[in-house]
Parts: C-alpha cells; structure tokens; sequence
C-alpha cells in the first residue's frame, strides 16, 4: 500500500513491502512517511557508543545554568555539536517555581560530575514555597459558581 491509498483511509500506518533508505521494513506513519525503526533509533540511540542519556531534576529558574552546564561538557569532547545535540526533552508545568526531569545526551565520562551538580544545584536552591499563591487558588476554587437559570 502506498502513503495516498493510506491517507485515503485515514490509516495511521502503511507497509510499503520495500526498505526505507536505511534497509528497515518496518511500517511507515502515514502522516510524515517516515519508517518507524528510523524514527525508534534517532529517540533512543545516542549516535556515538560513548555518549549516553543523563537524567536530572532541575528547577524551571535554574534551566540555564543546566543547559550551559551541559553544553559546555560536551563542547570540550566534541568541539563541533550544536546545543541542539544536547539539549534537554521534559516539560515544566504552568505552576511557578516547579522542577522537571530533563534528559540530555552527554559523554560517559562527564555523567558522575554533571548529575553532581545537577543534583547540588538542585538541592541548593530549594526555595520555601510561596503560601500566599497556594491559599489564593484555594479560594478561587472554593467560589461556588452559580447555576444557570432553568426555564421549562
């Protein structure tokens, strides 16, 4: 089946029955056209075998420091990778002041002293949290909202 038959019915899925451009006969995902092993590999394989994916807990006001952090690292071993290389995969909630577990590729060697001060950073700047913005959106919560008017 070819990738127009399947948007046609509306597949979310299609085999071809030929490799993609990396040899793989896996299915394809209709929307982009692309072969799922391919996209597989690039989420969950670093490219080189000495890089390897360094997880940290990192509050949202100290993001940059991480990412600099880390680029840094990585700019030492590697002095031609682009920020977009290491960059981190996670996501902050709307709520000020939260924390996010980010994801970043980095070199084998460089993990213990990168998730060291991950780990000081993150603990280091605990700040109290803010009562006042807690309290005010339990009384926005506890507002009863009124009924609408019932008209037979």
């Amino acid at each position: 089946m070819e990738r127009p038959e399947a948007m046609k019915l509306w597949l979310p899925t299609y085999t071809t029955g030929r490799p993609c451009k990396n040899g793989h006969y896996a299915h394809r995902y209709t929307q982009s056209g692309t072969c799922s092993k391919c996209v597989n590999n690039t989420i969950t394989k670093p490219e080189d075998t000495d890089l390897s994916v360094l997880k940290v807990r990192v509050w949202q006001r100290d993001i940059d420091k991480v990412n600099g952090a880390m680029y840094l690292a990585m700019a030492l071993r590697r002095p031609g990778i682009t920020m977009s290389k290491v960059t981190h995969r996670g996501k902050f909630t709307k709520a000020v002041g939260t924390s996010a577990m980010l994801h970043y590729l980095v070199h084998k060697d460089d993990i213990e002293s990168l998730s060291k001060y991950a780990a000081k950073l993150f603990n280091d700047s605990k700040a109290p949290l803010d009562m006042s913005i807690v309290e005010e959106r339990h009384k926005i919560a506890a507002i009863p909202k009124p009924l609408p008017e019932w008209k037979p």
